[in-house]
């Protein structure tokens, strides 16, 4: 690029080498591009979709959720033309709170209000294992990049690592104060990352359930975690829309990101 000036705020253009001119956006807008399942259509989403994933080729989209007290439903949806590919209405008995492809995408790990996790094959619809061992609601999942280990996260306080071949409860981390509400593996190391309601988002080793950094600052219920392949940003939400970014490798805060209505969030540091 030899050259470039603005057009008016949002807008600029741009002059190459290559003899082209270019016009950019400096925020180009989110544009809606279609809409899977309405009220009027329960027979395709029945009621409140609390989980989504898309597979590793991004060509199909995983939609989980349930009517509460009744079912925990599964869906897969092709992307291109919005046609359900693999439904499963009756995957759980209570709603799903989380769902993901494996790192293949052959196979679904379903999380779920009944108490269990359940993984299922994708091109037969055959439930493959039940993971048995929570005593409250399993909130949160995740695959280990071989695929060959899976970690839950639950309401009774606890994190569980499993085999996922056979479903044998691997190892239990317990030291949390309230629901542990999202758990996610590491890149592909033996970490996973979690959010809890005692306001901590922790990183432990899931071959000995020690603890490897401890991340604090936040100041209310943390809902959801993810962290980068790399480890060095951690980032936890809460329910008001606080983002808050840690850096992965000292447990150091970045920043604190407001993105929901001023209302709703409480005074931070």
């Amino acid at each position: 690029m030899t050259g470039a000036c603005f057009i008016d705020d949002d807008r600029f253009i741009s002059v190459s080498q290559d003899r082209s001119l270019r016009v950019w956006q400096r925020n180009p807008p989110w544009k809606l591009e279609k809409t899977i399942g309405s009220i009027d259509q329960p027979e395709l989403i029945s009621h409140r979709v609390t989980s989504l994933d898309f597979s590793p080729d991004s060509a199909h989209l995983l939609v989980a959720g349930g009517v509460p007290s009744r079912n925990g439903e599964v869906s897969v949806f092709n992307i291109s033309d919005s046609k359900r590919g693999l439904s499963l209405p009756q995957a759980h008995d209570d709603v799903i709170h989380s769902a993901r492809f494996s790192p293949d995408g052959q196979r679904i790990a379903t999380a779920g209000a009944d108490k269990y996790m359940r993984t299922f094959d994708v091109a037969s619809t055959e439930m493959l294992r039940r993971f048995e061992g929570h005593t409250n609601y399993v909130l949160g999942l995740s695959w280990k990049g071989d695929g060959q280990t899976l970690v839950t996260a639950s309401a009774d306080n606890t994190i569980k690592v499993w085999d996922a071949e056979t479903a044998d409860q691997k190892r239990t981390i317990s030291n949390f104060g309230k629901h542990v509400t999202q758990v996610r593996f590491v890149g592909e190391t033996d970490n996973v990352v979690s959010s809890c309601g005692d306001r901590i988002a922790r990183m432990h080793n899931s071959q000995n359930g020690g603890n490897v950094r401890t991340f604090n600052g936040a100041d209310q219920w943390l809902h959801c975690v993810d962290v980068s392949a790399d480890s060095t940003i951690v980032a936890a939400g809460t329910q008001s829309g606080t983002v808050y970014v840690w850096n992965g490798l000292n447990g150091q805060p970045l920043k604190t990101i407001l993105v929901g209505p001023a209302s709703l969030h409480r005074a931070t540091p």
